[in-house]
């Protein structure tokens, strides 16, 4: 596990009682305060140096949920072959309803007639001495002689035979290059890349692996623990159930990472590389990943191979327990956050006492931390010569123009949103009310937000509402962001206050996803929304 960098709480929570049991993501917060990739100190897997990329509006807007039935991840193995010429000989290929294969798919798929469906496995597995860039170098001509020669249908690609001796090359480079170089070959829609890896696990880990290429993915240390978790009475449901259950979840988020782009059908997506890569070095671009957008350069191959140097190294030892990882949150000697303990409780303090010696020591902990993000690199450029006092505008003429961020009631506690309120309408401010709705009881008062949202017509947005606004924003196209738009309240976890703001049924799983929040034309804005919220407002 340490050699593929699983962790013990994040597996357990993700592969274990969340996506195993309910055949779901786990539901988190908003954000990501942990460093980049390129930054941290930690080891951490390719797949967290790409990032997703998403359509502002998509068109035509898909709901992975909503819109299931015009989505589909059919993924088709065997020779293609001329479009425009079709013969029975063309019906070789064997359709899966899903990428994600289990240990009968893969070995079905073995086992079929060998003139149509012959295979070659590769190890990704190659010693240190070699180097991490030739070893990539000889799988991609490995490939290309089992495909042309051989007349391989499918490869896969495995680290599963793991060695003291040996390291694996990561799964998203292999594929990236194996892709490239079948391309350029032209041998391409001759051979399906297959990965049996240990180190895909969450749904963007998948989206990599095939948005570089991949055909189909065996994610055997996935299905491996939980059959573990299975036999450890931690999931109460049999191991083939908690399988079938994960490949489920796997597959609605694949489904919701299409959505972002508008893609509908997994053949689409597959090395289409809507990713940008954060932080990886250009000859590692051009030979894995070409096509992929990167801005950043970074880590080489030399630092990749380091990485997994370092997981080797730890998965040998038998006294050296698993890693607890802390990505997901913060844990003692784990991955840094932001908003670790300290911070906050310094923040905390600061903000109690009023004391600029305890604001120093909170800024000391954000201002003097090791580099985590791109801002920590930068610094402020003083002016050489400094102006007159009097030509400075006085802070109280600024105060007009601030306005907070849109944050929802269920975002923020009842008691943060309305300290917001109450600051901005003492400085002179506006606070915005974000599209979850506002307690009447502050309409009138220094609680009230001047600023209000109307997103879908849902969510609390009523004529009294309206009436109690100095300015109303209209969300026309807020199109797919990243994540679940941070409107995804799940009904075992929500406040009633929140739901009697937002005028919904209480103890229902609360949805609004970006993609369907208001999609409309100008001419639909021009004649139906402004008008309705004018005459509103002019009641």
């Amino acid at each position: 596990m340490s050699a593929c960098s699983k962790t013990t709480p994040k597996h357990n929570i993700f592969l274990g009682i969340i996506i195993a049991k309910d055949g779901q993501e786990a539901v988190g917060s908003m954000g990501d305060d942990t460093p980049m990739a390129v930054m941290s100190s930690r080891v951490r897997t390719m797949y967290d140096y790409f990032r997703q990329q998403f359509a502002q509006v998509t068109n035509p807007p898909i709901d992975p949920l909503r819109e299931n039935h015009v989505m589909s991840l059919a993924t088709c193995i065997g020779r293609e072959q001329n479009v425009f010429n079709e013969t029975g000989g063309y019906a070789d290929r064997v359709v899966f309803k899903s990428p994600i294969l289990m240990y009968t798919d893969l070995k079905q798929l073995r086992e079929l007639d060998q003139e149509h469906y012959y295979s070659e496995k590769v190890a990704l597995n190659y010693n240190a001495e070699e180097g991490l860039k030739a070893a990539i170098e000889r799988v991609c001509d490995e490939v290309v002689a089992l495909v042309r020669e051989k007349r391989a249908a499918f490869v896969i690609l495995s680290d599963r035979n793991i060695d003291p001796a040996l390291i694996p090359i990561p799964a998203a480079m292999a594929v990236g290059a194996v892709q490239k170089r079948l391309v350029e070959e032209q041998l391409r829609c001759d051979a399906n890349i297959v990965v049996e890896t240990a180190s895909a696990r969450d749904p963007h880990h998948f989206a990599v692996l095939i948005g570089l290429g991949a055909t189909a993915i065996y994610p055997f240390l996935a299905y491996e623990t939980i059959e573990q978790l299975v036999a450890n009475k931690e999931l109460d449901i049999d191991a083939m159930q908690a399988m079938l259950n994960y490949r489920k979840g796997i597959n609605k988020g694949l489904f919701k990472i299409m959505s972002k782009m508008g893609i509908s059908t997994v053949a689409s997506y597959r090395s289409s590389k809507l990713f940008e890569g954060i932080g990886i070095n250009q000859e590692v671009m051009e030979l894995c990943f070409a096509g992929v957008t990167s801005r950043l350069q970074g880590a080489g191959f030399e630092e990749f191979q380091q990485d997994v140097l370092n997981n080797q190294r730890i998965a040998w030892l038998k006294r050296k327990p698993i890693s607890h990882g802390g990505l997901l949150k913060y844990v003692h000697d784990g991955e840094y956050h932001a908003y670790n303990p300290d911070v906050v409780r310094n923040l905390q303090k600061a903000v109690t006492s009023g004391s600029y010696e305890d604001y120093k020591s909170f800024s000391s902990l954000v201002n003097d931390r090791a580099p985590s993000h791109l801002r920590d690199l930068l610094g402020l450029k003083y002016a050489t010569e400094s102006i007159d006092i009097s030509e400075v505008e006085p802070a109280e003429n600024l105060y007009w123009r601030f306005d907070t961020a849109a944050m929802s009631i269920g975002a923020l506690s009842p008691e943060a949103h309305e300290a917001l309120a109450i600051a901005m309408n003492r400085l002179g401010g506006q606070s915005n009310s974000g599209e979850g709705g506002e307690d009447p009881a502050r309409f009138g008062t220094n609680k009230n937000s001047k600023i209000k949202q109307v997103a879908s017509g849902r969510f609390g947005v009523t004529p009294h509402y309206l009436m109690n606004a100095t300015v109303i924003q209209i969300k026309v196209a807020q199109g797919a962001k990243p994540g679940e738009g941070g409107i995804y309240l799940p009904s075992c976890a929500c406040m009633s206050n929140v739901w009697l703001k937002r005028k919904r049924r209480q103890r229902a799983s609360g949805i609004n996803h970006p993609h369907n929040v208001m999609i409309c034309t100008v001419d639909t804005l021009q004649t139906q929304v402004f008008p309705s919220i004018k005459n509103t407002m002019t009641l």
